[in-house]
């Protein structure tokens, strides 16, 4: 039997990298959730692809906002706000060792510096076979050339040519799910953490 690859979204299902700590910050420097957004989307493709570093980031919104804060205070309260969705790390971390014909990979959207931090906060490499970012695939999953990358990178990692019909990619962003599948790779949306079990298991017959 083939096989299978499981390839994670991190942040948004297993780990809380979005709505809290960002409204933290935003709080910080005085932004509404508007004016923060539309910095951080002129920005994001370069830090998560690894051409600005967390201070250059940071940096941008404290140019534009009202309040001026700290570089090392700013990267303090984010990094206080983030929070893990213990169950579902762990759900994947049971299929990476019960599930001998399954191999877990995360393709992830982010940088360096927080690809590091959740390293060693919450320990993220031991739940998976193969941690990705997008850093080091130098493009984000804005692009489905992403896909192309991450495949052909997981399969050097893990040492195993896998096929493509054997991939299924799981994300709580439609338009990255729109992207894999514009490759070629079976993508499922989960629309929130707390359902994501339910899908993992509904896509792949997995019952643990």
């Amino acid at each position: 039997m083939p096989l299978k690859l499981l390839a994670f979204d991190l942040g948004g299902l297993l780990i809380n990298t979005g709505e809290i700590p960002s409204r933290k910050v935003w709080e910080a420097y005085d932004l509404s959730e508007e004016e923060a957004m539309l910095i951080w989307k002129k920005h994001d493709e370069d830090f998560f692809s690894g051409r600005i570093s967390e201070d250059e980031w940071w940096g941008y919104f404290n140019e534009m906002a009202p309040n001026k804060v700290p570089l090392e205070n700013i990267k303090k309260i984010f990094r206080e706000a983030y929070g893990q969705y213990k169950e579902n790390l762990e759900f994947v971390g049971r299929i990476t060792r019960n599930c001998e014909e399954h191999v877990t990979a995360y393709w992830s959207n982010n940088s360096l510096e927080w690809f590091n931090f959740q390293k060693k906060k919450f320990q993220i490499d031991k739940f998976v076979d193969v941690p990705l970012s997008s850093h080091e695939i130098g493009m984000t999953k804005h692009h489905p050339e992403f896909f192309n990358k991450a495949f052909e990178e997981t399969c050097r990692r893990y040492k195993h040519d896998f096929s493509k019909d054997d991939i299924i990619f799981f994300d709580d962003n439609k338009t990255y799910c729109q992207n894999c599948q514009a490759y070629g790779i079976r993508a499922v949306y989960i629309p929130t953490p707390e359902v994501f079990q339910e899908r993992v298991r509904k896509a792949t017959g997995i019952n643990i």
